[in-house]
């Protein structure tokens, strides 16, 4: 079996794991994860729109709609979001995945928590730039990554920003999967 090939069938298993467990899942509730959110909420402007991506069931997060900040929410597992679908609080809801979104510049922020560990290596610079490309110029990212040596992700996101700006990690916080966020601001360069 050839690698790409297995890496689809690798996606297939986890999407078909994700709805099977969507009405029973449970996500790590963490404060550190609810503080980063607060802090990118209060950066977007008021009637600000977030694509929460993906979303999961995101039990713990309704402070995004609390807030008055529209919400987009995408994920690639359909069981996921109809869960999504039932907390009744996205303006929209996108059955994609990170790797096909194709928004262009329409959200003030987007929110990536705990999903970086599902997406291969090799998607890593498509699903950067997709979420780059996604949120408008100035606007904020936030992601959590499972830890790891941050000198890959540097690199992708320097060559994708192309202003030599390393995703800003704050020192010390960690969710309770051992992931360490990021809050950065897009940039738009000449090949954005």
């Amino acid at each position: 079996m050839d690698g790409r090939t297995w890496l689809g069938q690798r996606r297939a298993d986890v999407v078909a794991a994700y709805d099977a467990e969507a009405p029973d899942y449970e996500e790590y509730p963490n404060d550190a994860q609810r503080d980063w959110v607060g802090r990118l909420l209060a950066e977007c402007p008021d009637g600000g729109v977030v694509v929460d991506a993906p979303c999961g069931t995101r039990r713990y997060l309704p402070h995004i709609a609390d807030a008055g900040i529209a919400v987009v929410r995408i994920d690639q597992s359909a069981g996921m979001l109809e869960q999504a679908r039932l907390r009744n609080i996205a303006v929209a809801l996108h059955h994609v995945g990170l790797q096909e979104m194709s928004f262009a510049a329409e959200f003030d922020a987007a929110v990536t928590i705990d999903a970086m560990e599902n997406v291969p290596p090799e998607d890593w610079p498509p699903v950067l730039a997709n979420l780059h490309r996604a949120v408008r110029a100035g606007g904020l990212l936030y992601m959590t990554v499972e830890e790891t040596d941050s000198s890959d992700l540097d690199e992708h996101f320097t060559r994708l920003t192309g202003d030599g700006h390393p995703a800003i990690r704050p020192s010390g916080a960690r969710s309770s999967k051992g992931t360490s966020p990021a809050i950065t601001t897009t940039r738009r360069s000449a090949r954005s």
